[in-house]
């Protein structure tokens, strides 16, 4: 059984996300909280995942590493007294025990870098054989073989690698002379086992010398011994106290540093990691220990950093490990060491730290590029962590981290510039040469940098970074504009990264004020240059955030030049620039519209920048991306370019329009603004949509910011305004509409050819509208009409047909097209403030984009330029603005599916809760979706679901319609409110009288409280949907001085739960939860005082309806928010658990189980401040009631105020209190103690209580809550007399009366007449179903289930019969509450909280299935972790309604019980009969019940399979059991034991009658000696699954062989009245040897503990009927070892079903099951194998195909790793973050 603790151990090796593995690696932390104690094993397993393989598994490893140190209070040793010199020299640790540890008077980097070494490729180095001879055939060989190995391609033939391809390299030139590193640097002598005994010893000896010099008392553990594992501990015995000498985490450490040295690259990593987890948190204790005195406390800690400091840089001198992705490499090893080292040189002293730099250097120095790569790398963090000492460091390292610079290794000088990023603003402080070196250096360098070089992005960042500061443009020689064509080849860079690092350094050059200074020709052709490369950078950008910089550089370039230099440079180009943005997303740029970087002259920057890109000239350039980006990426980026294209030329039409200087235009045409005025008329005046779009689009930002002359704007407006009025159709539909006229010319000669008359006004097909009605269904009429052949009728109804859905798509498309086109010409004349005198020409194009526009971002457009139109129209005489405010409410509330509608029906209009709809049918949805494939081998996943009517394409158009015309009046409404802000009532009083006013103002009738009077009332109800409905949209919009107003309407809301119409509640309950955002404290104290209460309305179903919609609403809406109220709500769910109306319970328990997965949370989350006193007092006394739910044994003892006859133990005392607590919050649950703990005396303990408190109550109080009921057992047949038995034993009688309801229907028809004398019945599952009308009409009190597994199917009629039964309490009774399958667990629940597990179907969805995957041998690492967190969700659900204690837990005094596998072989007879079935018979019905399941009309016939396992199951029994005269090979068998002169009964026969035989001899049962019977000491129960077996044994075994063994017998045919005398009689008469009975009759509830031997001589297929029938004997009660012997043939499906069983039991003992309990399950292959005979020899000999394919080798790769887990990893920000919170 897998603990929680294991659990969360798989999640953080497979989880698949970086989230889950993480939140488990947080669990593991708060283990190591709750159990402190646990630290040491629980580091020790983490660290075995510190060495796995996967990287995600290793830095989860060490995630999990720091939550755990997190919890462990920092090393604070305050050390011995200081003493004299003399004592302190005895107590110094002796000069060999510091032998290991690195200093650096003694490091030889050199000495150690020549003598070792750390292999990158261990397997394959330790592989390479070592030969005497050159034997060179030999060893290529042998390499083939080593590298075939380690691809994994030795199954496939080793010919993908041959011996060319390592002739080269794997013949060993020379004997590696070098060690490894871990043989060169000897480890701490306190790693070795055998050292730390000596040490200990010396310490001993010492410290006895000492405690006669010392004052204080110091003593060893005694119990230490060095051999162990633990901590070196030396205690102080201080006032009785024990004090750990040694830092905690010592070993550990040591052990990681062990791991350091490894030569797999992975386990090195995996150390790395933990050790910088721990000296990042605890490294201020590391070298510290409690036997130092005070004094020497820091010398002690800064020798163990040094040594640790050392040997961190002997792994970044020799750690050759590298990861190249893509472009550049990734040295994780040594990036986290180097981050370790950081963390260590943070604590160490400032001249330790400059010993650290000196090394480094050496490092930087050396001629191996890893080498350099290393020290860099400790560098950089270095440079980091020791500001307070950044001078010194620079001093010293500077002049080499620069030549780095220039190093010849890419990735080396990458790293170099990375080291300077973090600390430029202190290089400039330092020394501004430097700086301005390093950028000569980066210009140098970036000369010859390509898309390819790994450092351009490190070069690129670091430039940006010096020019961002105040003094960093100064840096410079050059003039600016000089300075940037350095950089427009780095532009169309392929690394997003670099294109964002070159427009940052572009964007911080061009803010320079006055950037041109002189207007020459050369400075003017350089900005032009600029802004083309920008402008065209701007049109095939695909990155947002890149695109948000451009606008930024090309604002700089505008505003930083001359306006001289500016008109020259942009006028030539503005309308190219222009035409760019109106570019087709479907045809690529013209490369003559595309400016390359060529040399300009020789005058200009070196000629190496400015070699021409060969690779950008080639690649073809779209609007919003280049060829490289998906046609339909680009096609989304193309709207966002073109809107930044229009907003950059914006902004250039402020500047454009402006006169030169020292220009005088004669002409008024000449100026300018005219000149520009026309270039926009003439795009204007064009008959391309998209010409006349982003016209208006340029037009419109212009006017945003600036405001034009009258001229001007007279002049664009009356354009603009002919541009609306014309219809046309545009030349982007010219092509498509005269193809499709000539088509329909082409259709019409049709139809006269074959003298079809048309109507006359199709004679001349001009306009859509007239080809509509040629192929509209009149024609279709028309031709059918005439008496054509079928072949020329088909033709022209295909051609007509094909023509009508073309004319639909184009009509479409040219709709589409003319929305978006009108509409921003109406937003350009919007802007243009040159409103026309009728406004509905402007008005209905705006609106119409807000209805129909498909793209979001123009429909956002046309909303901002309307709420502008709207504040414009304020002050005219017919203001259009009401009108539009009800147009748009109208357009919200048009999506049933958002707005809800008064339905026709009355129950859809008062009774349904909508919310619960909803929810149902998105889980249904979502259920849908996780239906699929899953694979070979493995169950699929079925679902027949029908969630909804599949829509016809009209019903599919008019959904999507209605979802966009509700989006863009969200936007719009949304917009409008915060462009008016506070204003919005003096300006907009419509909005605000739908918002507040027609809600504040709604009359309640005053003599009803129920608010009947509203129904039948439907259009003021959906009038008062629709204002609700844009209060939920609009109020968290609107500006903060409103919500005080708003939130007045709160009591409105709340009083509108209780509204009959259902709809009304919902949108209520909506509103509700949006008031949240508007004030969370005010929202929530009413829903506690106003809405909680209406849950407890027993007098009304329409007010807890309401209630419960609005809870689930705002925990809905708050989320992980609502944590701090759940205590608060949790109470009130409670009640409604078992609420009498389906929809509120199944409501109740859904958002109850939502809030118990958030429980765990409860208290993490703060408070909220705004709380009154009384909710906060609430709040504390709710959460004891909490901490009770989810922990019995904080439960305080519930005493039983009636006399018991019994004792009850301590564990059944804590069951009692559980069954209390649950009877006083009416809660339900189930006890499924282990079999034998008495889970019936403790259910007739409260249910007695409850009996004699309500009667008392009653006798006092006479109220209708107190009214005596009575209350029902329901149980297998029989367990009915042995409850009445425990009822009459322990309850007095006048408590409890029970009633053994059973017998023939007349007998029980007697029953009733004397039911009401008796007030608890007995009776069987069975006869509840023949009764539930009876039963039905009942309102018992206590509804218990005993052995509630028979209901865990819960489709039978059974199941069904038993969920009628109506109950204040329902309890259930089982020691095995899961046999098979998680869905067992459902319909429990189902029984006792309808809904609070969903559905089934759902259920199957969110638990079964994944379980299911997860438990399959081939599930994938997400299957599992899926089936993991399935587990736990279901474990967090049902935890708090499930008690669960098993025997070994709490009987300490239960003797043992003994489980012994008793395997025999089959007789020749038997073998013979199953080998005929399995190798003849049983294909036959396979394939029959496959043809079944292949077949569409037939059902697939199960019967045949399970008839099959029947029979072989009888012939591992007894012949007999299958041998009929019926039977194909009944003769020939009768006629083989005729001649060996035997017959079918004797026992040699059947395999297991004689070892059952031996068994019982074995026992001492039926043993003569000198005739006289031998008295055993020993009694057996023995269990078979049939009644004819046990005829079998009864008189072939007993009478024939062994006729003194005395035997009863129990099966089905004893009378269930009788049963229970039977049992008794065995318990009470030692002279009974055995009780013989069925699995199904005696294996439920009794109580057989006079048997101490139980014999199983046929299983089930469910384990638990098997440990339910052991159990009868081994209980309370039982005195002696209960042995049990489970009878098995060897080799045939008996074995496989026990290898069945264990598996079902792991998965009940997890409360979690896989649905592979049916057969119906498995796939064909395992169901052969079960009727297959195993032959073990043969078992042996099985080995793997070799014969794979490439396919499958490839397949089981792993995947490459993505380069963004390194970026998370090894952030330098994030690092400095971390150091900022230490």
């Amino acid at each position: 059984m897998a603990s929680r603790l294991d659990r969360l151990f798989i999640l953080l090796e497979t989880g698949s996300s970086s989230v889950t593995r993480k939140a488990a690696a947080n669990q593991l932390g708060q283990v190591v909280r709750l159990h402190p104690h646990e630290l040491e094993p629980l580091l020790e397993r983490i660290s075995t995942y510190l060495r796995h393989s996967s990287w995600e598994t290793r830095i989860a490893a060490s995630q999990a590493i720091e939550a755990v140190i997190k919890q462990i209070p920092p090393w604070c040793p305050s050390g011995l007294p200081p003493i004299k010199l003399e004592l302190y020299s005895d107590l110094q640790v002796d000069e060999k025990e510091n032998d290991g540890k690195l200093c650096f008077d003694t490091f030889d980097l050199t000495s150690i870098m020549n003598c070792s070494a750390l292999m990158a490729s261990t397997d394959i180095e330790q592989d390479n054989p070592v030969t005497s001879e050159n034997d060179t055939e030999k060893v290529i060989k042998d390499q083939q073989k080593i590298i075939n190995k380690t691809l994994g391609f030795e199954i496939i033939g080793s010919n993908i690698i041959t011996s060319d391809d390592i002739m080269s390299s794997s013949i060993p030139s020379q004997p590696n002379l070098k060690r490894q590193l871990s043989e060169v640097v000897k480890m701490d002598t306190d790693l070795d086992k055998s050292s730390r005994e000596t040490n200990c010893d010396r310490r001993k000896a010492r410290q006895i010398e000492l405690n006669n010099k010392l004052v204080r008392s110091v003593s060893l553990d005694a119990g230490y011994t060095g051999a162990s594992n633990s901590h070196k501990k030396l205690k102080l015995i201080d006032n009785n106290e024990e004090v750990e000498n040694d830092w905690p985490f010592k070993d550990f450490i040591n052990t990681l540093l062990k791991d350091l040295f490894n030569t797999k690259w992975e386990i090195r990593h995996g150390a790395a990691t933990a050790i910088r987890e721990i000296i990042k948190h605890h490294g201020r204790g590391a070298g510290k220990a409690c036997n130092l005195p005070s004094d020497q406390m820091e010398n002690h800690h800064q020798a163990w950093l040094e040594d640790v400091g050392l040997r961190l840089l002997c792994v970044l001198a020799l750690d050759h490990f590298g990861d190249f992705l893509g472009d550049q490499v990734v040295a994780p090893v040594r990036e986290t060491c180097a981050q370790a080292l950081g963390f260590v040189v943070k604590l160490m002293s400032e001249e330790n730290v400059l010993n650290i730099i000196h090394v480094l250097i050496q490092l930087i120095q050396h001629t191996d590029w890893t080498t350099r790569h290393g020290g860099l790398l400790g560098l950089k963090y270095l440079l980091v962590v020791r500001k307070d000492i950044i001078e010194k460091i620079l001093q010293l390292s500077f002049p080499f981290i620069s030549k780095a610079l220039m190093d010849t290794v890419d990735d080396v000088s990458a790293v170099a510039a990375s080291a300077l990023l973090p600390i430029v603003d202190f290089m400039i402080k330092c020394d501004e040469k430097w700086a301005s070196d390093v950028i000569s250096i980066l210009w140098q360098m970036l000369a010859v940098q390509d898309d390819l070089t790994a450092s351009c992005y490190n070069f690129m960042t670091l430039l940006a970074a010096l020019f961002s500061l105040p003094s960093g443009k100064l840096l410079t020689n050059e003039p600016i504009l000089h300075v940037l064509p350095r950089l427009w080849s780095f532009l169309p860079h392929n690394a997003t990264q670099v294109r964002l690092a070159t427009m940052k350094s572009l964007m911080t050059l061009t803010s320079t004020p006055q950037l041109s200074y002189a207007d020459n020709i050369e400075d003017i052709k350089l900005l032009q240059d600029a802004m083309r490369h920008i402008f065209q950078r701007a049109m095939a950008e695909p990155d947002e955030e890149i695109q948000k910089i451009i606008k930024k550089v090309w604002a700089n370039l505008i505003v930083n030049s001359s306006l001289t230099a500016l008109l020259n440079a942009a006028c030539p180009y503005i309308g190219l620039w222009l035409a760019m943005t109106m570019q087709s997303d479907k045809i690529p740029y013209d490369t003559s519209s595309i400016i390359q970087h060529i040399p300009t002259g020789p005058n200009k920057v070196d000629n190496v920048s400015n070699m021409p890109n060969e690779t950008s000239i080639d690649i073809k350039y779209y609007i919003g991306g280049s060829e490289s980006i998906p046609a339909d990426q680009r096609e989304k980026n193309a709207i966002r370019a073109r809107h930044l294209g229009a907003e950059m030329l914006g902004l250039l039409s402020c500047y454009i329009i402006k006169p030169a200087p020292n220009i005088c235009y004669v002409n008024e045409d000449e100026s300018p603004v005219t000149c520009y005025t026309k270039l926009l008329i003439s795009n204007l005046e064009s008959n391309v949509a998209m010409q006349q779009k982003m016209t208006s689009l340029v037009i419109s930002e212009w006017c945003k910011l600036q405001k034009l002359d009258s001229l001007a704007s007279k002049i664009l407006a009356e354009k603009v305004t002919d541009c609306m009025n014309r219809m046309i159709y545009y030349d982007e539909m010219s092509f498509s509409i005269t193809k499709l006229i000539q088509d329909a010319h082409d259709f019409l000669s049709s139809l006269k050819h074959y003298k079809l008359t048309t109507p006359q006004q199709l004679n001349q097909l001009v306009t859509l509208e007239h080809i509509e009605l040629l192929t509209g269904p009149e024609t279709g009429i028309l031709i059918s009409s005439q008496k054509l052949k079928p072949k020329i009728y088909e033709q022209l109804e295909d051609r007509r047909l094909s023509l009508n859905q073309a004319h639909k798509h184009i009509s479409s498309e040219l709709i589409s097209l003319t929305t978006s086109t009108k509409a921003s010409l109406a937003g350009a004349l919007t802007m243009l403030q040159c409103l026309p005198e009728k406004i509905r020409p402007i008005v209905k194009p705006l609106m119409e984009s807000i209805k129909k526009e498909s793209n979001e971002m123009l429909q956002r457009w046309s909303a901002d330029h309307l709420a502008i139109l709207m504040d414009l129209c304020i002050n005219r005489s017919s203001c259009p603005n009401t009108t539009i405010i009800n147009n748009l409410c109208s357009f919200l509330c048009v999506d049933p599916e958002f707005t809800p509608k008064i339905g026709t029906e009355d129950r859809i209009k008062y009774e349904l809760i909508l919310m619960h709809q909803k929810l149902l049918q998105n889980a249904e949805k979502l259920l849908m979706k996780r239906t699929g494939q899953r694979g070979s081998g493995r169950p699929p996943i079925h679902c027949d679901i029908n969630v909804e009517i599949t829509l016809s394409d009209k019903d599919q158009e008019q959904k999507l319609n209605n979802n966009i015309q509700k989006r863009g009046a969200l936007y719009a409404l949304q917009t409008i409110c915060s462009y008016f802000g506070e204003h919005l009532q003096s300006k907009l009083p419509r909005l605000i009288e739908i918002v507040y006013n027609s809600i504040k103002n709604i009359e309640f009738p005053i003599n009803d409280p129920n608010l009947n009077t509203l129904r039948e009332k439907d259009e003021e109800a959906q009038e008062l949907i629709k204002n609700l409905q844009v209060f939920e949209v609009v109020c968290s919009k609107m500006h903060k001085s409103f919500v005080p107003k708003l939130l007045e309407l709160l009591p409105i809301f709340s009083k509108l739960l209780i509204h009959p119409y259902s709809a009304v509640r919902h949108i209520s309950a909506r509103c509700l939860a949006a008031s949240v955002e508007l004030n969370p404290g005010i929202t929530m104290a009413t829903i506690i005082n106003d809405v909680l209460p209406l849950l407890d309305a027993a007098d009304s179903d329409v007010k807890r309806k309401g209630a419960i919609e609005a809870v689930v609403c705002i925990v809905d809406k708050l989320q992980f928010d609502i944590v701090p109220y759940i205590v608060l709500l949790i109470i009130p769910l409670l009640g409604r658990l078992c609420d009498q109306e389906e929809s509120v319970r199944k409501m109740s328990s859904q958002c109850f189980a939502t809030l118990i997965q958030l429980m765990p949370l409860d208290g993490s989350v703060p408070v909220p401040p705004n709380l009154s006193d009384e909710t906060n007092l609430l709040i504390q006394s709710q959460r004891q009631f909490l901490d009770q739910l989810f922990n019995p044994n904080q439960i305080s003892d519930f005493k039983v105020p009636i006399m018991i006859n019994a004792k009850l133990r301590s564990y059944q005392q804590t069951g009692v209190n559980w069954l209390a607590f649950l009877n006083k919050y009416k809660l339900h649950g189930i006890l499924c103690d282990d079999m034998g703990l008495g889970k019936t005396i403790q259910s007739l303990c409260i249910l007695a209580s409850d009996h004699y408190n309500k009667n008392k109550k009653y006798k006092e109080t006479g109220g209708p809550d107190s009214v005596p009921l009575p209350s029902i057992v329901v149980c297998p047949p029989t367990l009915i007399g042995h409850w009445t038995h425990e009822v009459q034993k322990f309850i007095p009688k006048n408590i409890l009366r029970p009633l053994q309801y059973s017998g023939l229907p007349v007998e029980r028809q007697k029953l009733r007449v004397y039911a009401d004398d008796y007030n608890l019945f007995i009776v069987s599952y069975d006869i509840v179903r023949k009764d539930i009308e009876f039963f039905s009409k009942i309102k018992f009190n206590y509804c218990i289930l005993d052995e509630c597994h028979i209901i865990k199917n819960g489709k039978t009629k059974a199941s069904q019969a038993i969920k009628q039964l109506k109950a204040n309490h329902r309890l259930v009774l089982s020691g095995t509450p899961i046999q098979n399958s998680v869905l067992e667990l459902w319909s429990l629940f189902d029984f006792l909280m309808p809904g609070f597990l969903g559905t089934e179907k759902q259920f199957a969805a969110k638990y079964s299935k994944p379980i299911l995957a997860s438990r399959d041998a081939k599930c994938s690492s997400k299957e599992q972790e899926t089936g993991v967190l399935a587990m736990e969700a279901l474990h967090r659900q049902v935890l708090p309604f499930v008690l669960r204690r098993m025997k070994q837990d709490v009987l300490s005094d239960l003797p043992a019980k003994i489980t012994q596998d008793y395997y025999c072989d089959l007789s020749p007879i038997q073998q013979q009969l199953y080998e005929d079935f399995s190798k003849t018979h049983i294909h036959k019905h396979l394939s029959e019940t496959e043809t079944d399941e292949k077949s569409v009309n037939n059902p697939p016939n199960k019967n045949n399979i399970l008839q099959a396992l029947r029979y072989l199951q009888n012939v591992c029994n007894h012949p007999k059991l299958v041998l009929t005269p019926q039977h194909p090979q009944y003769s020939n068998i009768i006629k083989q034991i005729s001649e060996s002169n035997s017959s079918l009964t004797d026992i040699q026969h059947a395999a297991k009658l004689p070892a059952l035989k031996q068994l019982l001899m074995d026992c001492g049962i039926g043993l003569v000696s000198n005739n006289d019977t031998v008295i055993s000491q020993h009694r057996a129960l023995i269990f078979c699954q049939l009644k004819s077996m046990l005829n079998i044994i009864e008189n072939d075994l007993f009478k024939a062989h062994m006729p003194n063994v005395s035997y009863l017998r129990l099966d089905g045919s004893v009378p269930v009245s009788q049963r229970y005398a039977l049992v008794n009689r065995f318990n009470v008469d030692p002279s009974i040897d055995t009780l013989i009975m069925t699995t199904q009759v005696g294996g439920l509830g009794l109580n057989l503990t006079g048997a101490d031997t139980v014999i199983f001589v046929e299983h089930d297929w469910s384990p638990m009927k098997d440990l339910q029938a052991m159990d009868r004997a081994h209980r309370i009660g039982q005195k002696k070892v209960v042995n049990v012997y489970r009878l098995i043939t060897r080799s045939t499906l008996e074995e496989k079903i026990m290898n069945f069983q264990k598996f079902k039991l792991k998965t009940a003992n997890t409360v979690i099951s896989s649905e592979n309990s049916s057969l119906q399950t498995m796939g064909t292959d395992k169901l052969l194998d079960l009727f297959s005979l195993d032959d073990p020899s043969k078992e042996k000999n099985k080995t793997n195909s070799s014969g794979g394919s490439m396919k499958s080798v490839l397949e089981t790769l792993p995947e490459l790793w993505d380069a963004k887990i390194y970026d998370d990893e090894y952030d330098l920000n994030s690092f400095i973050q971390t150091l900022s919170n230490d």
